[in-house]
């Protein structure tokens, strides 16, 4: 198909061309960019085997449209816009979303200016810009669920109290005072048992500053939603924290607290430490990870964590997801957390977020897991995995990050040759030509020594999937649809959308801050899995499900209200926070 367009796009760039075989139909769009400084030919080529086409439609970039009755086969189709005159007007079936958007006064996350390429020059994605965080929780008492908003470095988080049917604004002064920090995690629990929930909020970000900037922070409510920060020291671990997960893991009355870490700051693939606080009941902390999870303590780069009775013996245990991670069960004995032996571990990956929940209702609580999709440059398979290691190659005192790919049974860096000689100078004598850079594995480009001494990561699986419980540490692997892989998942929530008595599964997702040569992930628009009895899902299309949404989602929660409403909010990255609720 070629299609001639007018002075102001002479190649007709934007046209869709569809063609109708039966009941399918075959859709392009011509849009020849393919990423940084790249393109592919304007003629669009159809490749349908046997198939009968009946008819094709253009839908030109101006509005109008040209349909072709009689198709020939194998040849090409030249046609103009200018011999278009019929506008086009969009099918559709008017019915009524089940989801639908509420207007709200929420103020926009604003990341603060950090490029971390210029400080980690061989990392594919920026870490400092995977907030904000977000809780939910009724502070003030009245029955309605509040919710906290963290904000990036140089803005205050804020709490919004639930008036039913829209939010107010509070003001925190000791929240205005804490602006300084970069709120990446945060939840409502009641440290001191008083009845109401109090504000635990960690710190991070990917900038290598002072410990300071990293400090968890506690605020007291007064039971009436107004905060006032606690005096007492709480633990820290000078890390970029992911995910704060209250519990009361060891039973005696009172909410500890696992602190997840996502990175060290600026030292991307060094396995960062994670804390799980102890609480003695008058909210004073106690690190005790060494004592009673020590193999959690080296788990690596944790993204989220959620506490669910895993093995129905009336105690929750902590699931924990991450990058370059499988998922991992931590039973919960009552005194510490052991390993817990599952076929998850089978599954490594770029894990973003964990949803715990009885999907099929047979008992046992199932898992939803948001991955990065499949959707990249670069893909991770069983066969051939990605891997990552981490090292001082050059032994100069800065630690590098080399990520490869698995090219026949040889593991090839993705890294450009100009990228890792900048890091490391000597790849300049190792390897004269391009040519023969991208012919050498990792390696064979450093000594075994270099090798065998690094740390090392592997991922086999990008795929964001649901995890059916069938106990005893097996879990029945359900791959989501391919519309979900187009783009990673960051978060998910569950309700009953269509109100037919079965879970359906919320999705968002989108994660912008790659370098050029990768692409970005923005195919999402969220995504809402509908349920059946059986623990299947089906996906609804965005015209039935309501759910649109435009950027970078990083968490979900559900909102509840003493009315039994249900609504759900989803924060973004340097945008708007969204609230959605069920179209009644």
């Amino acid at each position: 198909m070629k299609l001639k367009g007018d002075l102001k796009n002479k190649f007709a760039v934007g046209s869709v061309v569809e063609l109708f075989s039966g009941k399918e139909v075959i859709r392009q769009e011509l849009i020849p960019s393919r990423g940084f400084q790249s393109s592919i030919d304007y003629v669009m080529t159809f490749g349908i085997g046997t198939k009968k086409i009946d008819s094709l439609q253009v839908i030109w970039p101006n509005g109008k449209t040209q349909i072709i009755k009689k198709v020939a086969l194998n040849t090409t189709i030249n046609l103009s816009i200018a011999n278009a005159t019929s506008d086009y007007v969009f099918k559709t079936t008017v019915s009524k979303p089940l989801l639908m958007e509420v207007k709200s006064n929420w103020v926009a996350h604003k990341e603060n200016d950090f490029i971390d390429f210029d400080y980690e020059g061989l990392i594919s994605k920026m870490l400092s810009q995977e907030g904000p965080s977000l809780a939910v929780g009724d502070v003030n008492g009245d029955g309605n669920e509040d919710v906290f908003v963290g904000g990036a470095k140089g803005q205050a988080g804020k709490v919004y109290l639930n008036k039913g049917t829209n939010f107010s604004i509070t003001t925190q002064t000791p929240l205005e005072a804490d602006a300084g920090f970069e709120d990446t995690a945060a939840s409502f629990l009641d440290v001191d048992g008083d009845g109401d929930l109090d504000l635990f909020v960690g710190a991070g970000g990917n900038e290598r500053t002072t410990p300071e900037n990293f400090k968890n922070r506690l605020y007291l409510n007064n039971g009436k939603g107004v905060f006032a920060k606690s005096n007492t020291a709480i633990p820290s671990a000078s890390t970029n924290i992911s995910v704060i997960a209250p519990y009361d893991f060891d039973q005696d009355g009172d909410v500890d607290i696992f602190v997840g870490s996502r990175s060290m700051p600026g030292v991307y693939g060094i396995d960062p430490k994670h804390l799980l606080l102890e609480n003695d009941g008058k909210g004073n902390f106690t690190n005790v990870i060494d004592k009673k999870a020590f193999k959690l303590n080296a788990t690596g780069m944790i993204t989220d964590a959620v506490w669910e009775d895993m093995d129905s013996d009336g105690k929750k245990d902590l699931i924990i997801v991450g990058d370059w991670l499988a998922p991992q069960i931590f039973k919960n004995t009552g005194r510490r957390l052991a390993v817990f032996k599952s076929n998850l571990t089978e599954y490594t990956g770029f894990w973003n977020s964990v949803q715990c929940v009885d999907l099929n209702n047979d008992g046992k609580k199932d898992l939803i897991l948001g991955n990065k999709g499949t959707n990249t440059a670069y893909r991770a398979t069983a066969k051939n995995p990605m891997r990552l290691f981490t090292n001082d190659f050059d032994s100069n005192g800065t630690i590098e990050q080399i990520t490869t790919r698995t090219i026949d049974g040889k593991d090839m860096p993705i890294n450009l040759k100009q990228e890792l000689a900048k890091q490391i100078p000597s790849i300049k004598k190792k390897n004269l030509s391009y040519g023969d850079y991208a012919k050498k594995s990792i390696q064979e480009i450093f000594s075994a020594e270099v090798i065998t001494n690094s740390l090392q990561k592997n991922a086999v699986i990008q795929e964001s999937i649901i995890a059916i419980n069938k106990g005893n540490g097996k879990f029945e692997i359900q791959i989501m649809p391919q519309e979900v892989q187009l783009s990673s998942v960051n978060a998910s929530c569950v309700l009953d959308v269509n109100k037919d008595g079965n879970l359906d599964i919320i999705l968002g997702g989108n994660q912008y801050e790659f370098k050029p040569q990768f692409g970005r992930l923005d195919a999402s628009h969220g995504s809402v899995l509908l349920g059946n009895k059986k623990g299947k899902y089906s996906l609804l299309s965005y015209s039935k499900s309501g759910l649109f949404i435009t950027g970078e989602v990083q968490k979900m929660k559900v909102i509840k209200t003493k009315n039994k409403a249900v609504s759900f909010v989803a924060v973004l990255n340097n945008s708007t926070p969204k609230l959605f609720t069920i179209n009644e």
